[in-house]
């Protein structure tokens, strides 16, 4: 969180730069944060092995199978 008191606000052009940084790194963040999600203390991307998430999340406890035509 960025705090400024008003005897050092600074410019007005300085304050819009320090918000649009805020903006984006909180629209980036959720960006990162919804290409993965969350295992117990981790978090997995889609770019994880099968071996990786086997080992940090277990075996699945309900397995699917579909066979569609294409």
């Amino acid at each position: 969180m960025i705090v400024m008191s008003r005897a050092n606000s600074g410019t007005p052009a300085r304050m819009l730069a320090a918000s649009l940084m805020v903006a984006g790194l909180l629209l980036f963040g959720t960006a990162a944060i919804a290409e993965g999600f969350r295992c117990g203390q981790w978090i997995v991307s889609k770019d994880v092995s099968v071996e990786e998430l086997l080992q940090k999340c277990g075996k699945p406890t309900l397995k699917t199978s579909e066979t569609v035509d294409v």
